[in-house]
């Protein structure tokens, strides 16, 4: 301290303060920040790493000028105390309490080019092995020439863990990652990604939210994905759809499945971002290969002179898409059959074009082609296959045609246990779950990301981990949207019912009125067999566990008498087994509520389902007819069990099939 005169303190944190200092030799105004440690080998360790963090030296980094330990007898303390340089602009943070005074939104130029910058910093600094762990607005230095520079190192970083540091606010953890909080959790760099996020949905909600509104949405989106996307619906007012997908991808709540600062600095909108500051992780936009002149593909060429076309051609992106085009007629005329050696051509292509919406689009359409006619054990449900296509999926979020394509194939893929597994794994689940979120006002898009959920929740854990991610939120909005639309509304039901296997999800469609509306898309599509049952199903699930659910079947919120709907559609489909059994089931399952129970005998439901047992009886349906059996049983006894049929189908979540 003796190097140093105190000209005012900056402010007081949890672990000790910041003064505002010159140094008596220069004369150079400096920033001292004093970091109260417990005890001396505290002290020691912190020093030690605190000194390891004068390796980073970048031009978006704060510099450290000088680490020292102090003993305060005033306080009784011990300090570790880091100088660093000063920076008159301010922070970030003073910027934004500006524009939210005025109610002015940052450009998104500017925004563009800070995001750049952080992330060129945090790409460095995690190159260099070192985590952040308390990035935030206030951390976030301006230069004169308003650029931005990381610092503030010293709370997280050099106090090691975190989670250790027990007197800190539940307000200052606003934009730490969840897995940071969790003491049973591991994290990595990503976490820093998750605190970019929170640093950008700051940035980008200053002219219509207020710090203390901010500062509570961040820390609920850490248990409910649900707050953000509603935050971000404001925020695509504003601003790009790039933008809203950026933030959704650095707030992915696992963070085994969000992106590193590595993944992100690849992909489109981030590479504008960098550009903006000539940045030398900018590629410039530019895919492999030159746009030279190219031939056409000779006609009547086979899938062997294709592919060595695409060999020829593997520099040009003009003749790569040729070569697939070609490739793509010939696969839908051989039915899709295409040897090994095309589809590693394919994944090569794709990772040698990542941005080139054409060749991805074209790649995922054949690769599409392909997968329904392989057998399980084919390269295309290779770990090396998911993960290309997940890729090519982050990248051209918004291209309708490629997600078409890719959540196809990730539905047929999912069908492989293993493959199922590994799209859960590598963040296929959050990656369907952004684009339909991100693309909700395309009815066959939010569709095809109901089919590909369903296909995904056959495997426990990834049912684990939709319902973490609160999936059944975003169905039961798609059933609510596009009600009249059967193709959703056939993949909103069958996704419900899985989902409804994990009791987790039951209150949150309550909340959505699911009962209302399941009833109502029967009555709509009584006719259609396979959005009954699934339906029907789905309310099984809830009356098994929700009294008021049973109740509301018998008559909804709205009004609507559930049971004389219930009873239609079992004569309606009476020679259509699974129908006939999920309705049994559903049947014998309300007769465990006493009221419910005297309302399906004053409706002498026992009648129907009897004479649909003795159409069932003659030709042998086992599951069905059991379902009839103990259905009636249960209605004409005093008292209800668990039927054989609902205990099956409770088991059942590893045997769901389409």
């Amino acid at each position: 301290m003796d190097n140093y005169k105190v000209l005012q303190r900056l402010g007081k944190g949890a672990q000790g303060s910041v003064f505002l200092v010159e140094d008596k030799e220069t004369g150079q105004k400096l920033v001292l920040k004093k970091v109260e440690c417990s005890d001396e080998a505290q002290a020691n360790k912190a020093f030690k790493e605190a000194v390891a963090l004068e390796k980073l030296k970048h031009q978006y980094i704060c510099g450290y000028r000088e680490f020292f330990i102090l003993w305060d007898s005033q306080d009784c303390a011990i300090f570790v105390c880091i100088v660093m340089d000063f920076y008159k602009m301010g922070d970030l943070d003073m910027v934004l309490k500006a524009k939210r005074e005025k109610g002015i939104a940052l450009e998104e130029l500017v925004l563009k080019k800070w995001i750049g910058q952080l992330l060129e910093a945090l790409h460095y600094m995690h190159s260099q092995e070192t985590i952040h762990r308390d990035l935030k607005p206030s951390n976030v230095f301006l230069k004169d020439d308003m650029s931005i520079t990381i610092g503030d190192f010293g709370v997280a970083t050099v106090m090691g863990n975190i989670r250790t540091i027990t007197r800190t606010t539940v307000g200052s953890m606003s934009w730490v990652a969840p897995e940071i909080l969790d003491m049973d959790s591991k994290y990595d760099e990503r976490s820093d990604i998750w605190s970019l996020g929170c640093v950008i949905i700051e940035m980008a909600t200053c002219s219509f939210m207020d710090s203390a509104q901010i500062s509570v949405v961040l820390y609920q989106i850490k248990d409910d994905p649900n707050i953000l996307e509603d935050i971000l619906t404001e925020v695509s007012s504003q601003y790009s759809p790039q933008l809203t997908k950026l933030i959704r991808m650095c707030l992915i709540r696992a963070f085994e499945q969000r992106p590193s600062s590595e993944d992100l600095v690849k992909l489109p909108y981030p590479q504008e971002c960098l550009g903006l500051s000539s940045s030398h992780l900018y590629k410039g936009g530019a895919s492999k290969g030159g746009e030279g002149p190219v031939e056409s593909v000779p006609e009547g060429s086979g899938v062997g002179e294709v592919m060595q076309y695409l060999q020829t051609h593997s520099e040009n992106e003009k003749g790569v898409e040729l070569g697939l085009t070609a490739l793509l007629t010939l696969s839908s005329k051989q039915d899709g059959c295409l040897g090994d050696d095309v589809k590693r051509g394919l994944l090569s292509v794709m990772r040698d074009f990542p941005s080139s919406l054409t060749v991805q689009s074209l790649s995922c359409q054949i690769l599409e082609s392909i997968a329904v006619t392989v057998g399980e054990g084919d390269l295309i449900f290779s770990t090396e296959c998911v993960k290309t296509v997940l890729q090519a999926m982050r990248r051209h979020s918004e291209s309708i045609e490629l997600q078409r394509s890719a959540l196809s194939l990730v539905t047929t893929l999912s069908t492989d246990e293993e493959t199922a597994v590994c799209l859960g794994a590598e963040g296929g689940i959050q990656d369907v779950l952004a684009i339909m979120r991100g693309l909700s006002n395309q009815s066959t898009i939010v569709a095809s990301c109901c089919t590909a959920l369903w296909s995904l929740s056959i495997i426990d854990a990834n049912l684990e981990i939709l319902t973490k991610e609160k999936a059944v939120a975003d169905v039961c909005k798609a059933l609510q949207s596009y009600g009249g639309d059967s193709n959703l509304v056939d993949s909103a039901c069958s996704a419900l019912w899985s989902l409804s296997m994990n009791d987790a999800n039951l209150d949150i469609m309550l909340d959505f009125g699911i009962v209302d509306l399941l009833l109502k898309t029967v009555i709509l599509f009584i006719e259609n067999p396979v959005i009954v049952k699934f339906a029907v199903a789905a309310l099984s699930s809830l009356a098994q566990v929700h009294e008021i659910s049973a109740y509301h079947i018998v008559r909804t919120e709205e009004g609507v008498d559930g049971l004389p709907v219930l009873i239609k559609a079992l004569r309606q489909h009476s020679d259509n087994l699974e129908v006939v059994e999920t309705l049994a089931c559903l049947f014998h399952d309300l007769t465990e509520y006493g009221e419910v129970k005297e309302e399906l005998r004053s409706l002498k439901v026992w009648e129907h389902l009897s004479e649909v047992e003795s159409k069932c009886y003659p030709i042998k349906a086992d599951e069905a007819t059991l379902a009839l059996t103990e259905a009636m049983a249960a209605l004409t006894t005093g008292s209800s069990r668990p039927s054989s049929a609902a205990q099956k189908r409770a088991g059942s979540a590893k045997q769901r099939t389409k």
